[in-house]
């Protein structure tokens, strides 16, 4: 509930800083600059809003992950998102319990976020897609970052309710929780968990496998 609430709240800042710009624009008699503003801005929210959930299918999760870009560009990150069109439909989240796919994006992509955190050119890149082995058909599901990746000592841990590789003075409440639920909620969903080292970004790589329903369409 915190992290999608986080995640909307910072969505709606950025579209009430927006809003100010427009009405600003007016006050100063420039109507055609207002206009022009308004109608770019609304073009790119909604395309953003149009590939989520052509791409999700799943109302919560595209909300998520709107949320998270308005978060991430607050805080001068930018957050990639890659989106296989296989995902939508019947054939991907939209079949899987929202709740729980919330749980685990929303706690994945706030570790991220803070991992990158007062970086260089700080990166996090989202991707989901529909995986198939030629036994059983996955939702797939990847979080990476140009972090410093997770020590060696602590990655046995990493998953462990209580235990954070954080700053004792990091901002921020509840250390030592998200990745234990992103844990439980795969585990909940059948799924597997695993964290790769040294990726194309550099830092750490989550990847979430959740086997889909027979009957999600092919």
């Amino acid at each position: 509930m915190r992290t999608l609430t986080d995640a909307l709240q910072a969505q709606a800042h950025e579209h009430a800083n927006r809003l100010h710009t427009v009405v600003s624009l007016i006050e100063l008699d420039r109507p055609a600059e207002a206009l022009e503003f308004a109608t770019r801005d609304l073009v790119q929210s909604q395309q953003l809003a149009d590939d989520v959930v052509g791409a999700v299918g799943e109302p919560a999760l595209a909300a998520l992950l709107a949320g998270k870009k308005a978060q991430a560009r607050e805080r001068g990150i930018s957050l990639e998102l890659s989106l296989d069109p296989a995902a939508a439909d019947g054939a991907g989240p939209a079949v899987l319990d929202s709740g729980e796919l919330v749980t685990i994006l929303g706690n994945l992509v706030d570790n991220a976020l803070d991992a990158v955190q007062g970086l260089p050119d700080p990166v996090v890149s989202v991707r989901l897609a529909v995986a198939d082995d030629g036994a059983q058909r996955h939702f797939e599901l990847t979080v990476q970052d140009c972090g410093p990746g997770v020590p060696a000592d602590s990655r046995e841990r990493i998953f462990e309710q209580g235990f954070s590789t954080k700053d004792s003075s990091f901002p921020g409440a509840g250390r030592g929780i998200g990745l234990a639920l992103v844990r439980q909620a795969v585990l909940r969903l059948g799924g597997t968990l695993r964290l790769d080292q040294g990726t194309a970004y550099g830092g750490a790589r989550f990847t979430v496998l959740l086997p889909l329903p027979e009957g999600a369409r092919r």
